[in-house]
């Protein structure tokens, strides 16, 4: 039986992700009540969305190929689902008040993850392609999700290498 290492690189991000907006405070007060990781969006809404504010990290997979000599140049595709509850005054439909704070809270997830940036993640280019090393995506954000929640799912692509086939 051959022996194998397993770096299991992807599971170390997100690990660090995960501390890094736990620990995130502003003005010595913690941003997110609840920070988890997750397998689905579906499986956020059902099980997670009940303490706020919450930040739930969902993997989407990972995407690698042929980088320089023997590496692998990666790049792991993650969702951030973050949500939290504000009251709306009855017969309004002015929405201020709960934008402002999910748009507050999604800044504090990526000064969070530049703040403690796992060593690992790096630009990587390859003959044809380059991975970034944090590429921010779309933001889609979500009003109608049970009412008086608001949730945003923020999208970020992180670049890594990987020394060889087996360094995964």
């Amino acid at each position: 039986m051959s022996e194998i290492v397993v770096t299991n690189r992807e599971w170390e991000i997100l690990d660090d992700f995960k501390t890094a907006i736990t620990n995130a405070t502003i003005s010595a007060v913690k941003v997110f009540n609840y920070v988890a990781i997750s397998h689905s969006e579906e499986h956020a809404y059902e099980v997670q969305m009940e303490q706020y504010p919450t930040c739930v990290l969902v993997y989407d997979g990972t995407t690698d190929t042929w980088g320089a000599g023997d590496d692998r140049a990666c790049q792991m595709h993650v969702n951030f689902m973050v949500g939290t509850m504000i009251d709306t005054d009855v017969g309004t439909f002015d929405e201020t008040a709960r934008v402002k704070e999910l748009l507050r809270l999604i800044n504090a997830v990526k000064n969070a993850v530049y703040t403690d940036l796992p060593d690992c993640v790096q630009f990587y280019a390859t003959e044809n392609e380059f991975f970034e090393d944090i590429g921010w995506g779309e933001i889609t954000i979500e009003i109608d999700y049970k009412q008086p929640w608001i949730v945003a799912k923020v999208s970020l692509d992180v670049g890594f290498p990987l020394s060889g086939q087996t360094g995964h």
